[in-house]
């Protein structure tokens, strides 16, 4: 409908790359971005049921801006890495280094009480090992260098509850296997 055309405008793109750099070297990078407005404002042709949170402030009559970024957009990110693989087109195994990088988040929805988050870059090992058809044993190192961050996005963060932020866990160690039958 017309009303929600009117009332905000969203965008965006996803980036992937990558490319052999010889046969048991590859690199890799990713991009995501959105973008989201609010435009509901001054919209005087929205049915009534569509209200706006940036309305005229009643206690001093002051109208709010004309637009707003949208609540809960995440900040630009980025990937990038490279992998070190089995020359075989079997792969059997595979180890890969990658990065990624969040840009800090001030497009935030003001009247909304959302609050902006810093950028940050963590830093990830990556690796699998298939010794048999049947068998795949993963391992990994997330956040490399114990790195103290939040993401814009987290359910228990400051930016959606006005509490304390919740800060992302410090360098985790897994492994898995799995077992075909």
């Amino acid at each position: 409908s017309t009303d929600k055309i009117l009332a905000r405008q969203q965008g965006g793109t996803e980036l992937f790359g990558q490319m052999d750099v010889t046969s048991w070297l590859q690199t890799f990078g990713t991009l995501t971005y959105v973008q989201g407005i609010d435009q509901t404002h001054n919209v005087n042709n929205r049915s009534s049921n569509l209200a706006s949170s940036r309305g005229t402030n009643p206690a001093n009559g002051q109208f709010s801006t004309d637009t707003e970024p949208l609540p809960q957009i995440p900040p630009l990110e980025s990937r990038i890495g490279f992998r070190i693989h089995d020359p075989n087109p079997a792969r059997k195994w595979q180890g890969e280094f990658s990065a990624r990088m969040v840009s800090s988040q001030n497009s935030i929805a003001r009247s909304l009480g959302e609050i902006g988050t810093p950028g940050f870059t963590t830093f990830n090992i990556r690796t699998y090992w298939q010794p048999t058809e049947r068998l795949l044993l993963t391992a990994g190192v997330e956040n490399l260098g114990d790195l103290y961050y939040s993401e814009h996005l987290d359910p228990v963060s400051v930016t959606i509850l006005g509490v304390n932020p919740l800060f992302r866990p410090g360098t985790n160690f897994y492994f898995g296997s799995q077992l075909s039958y």
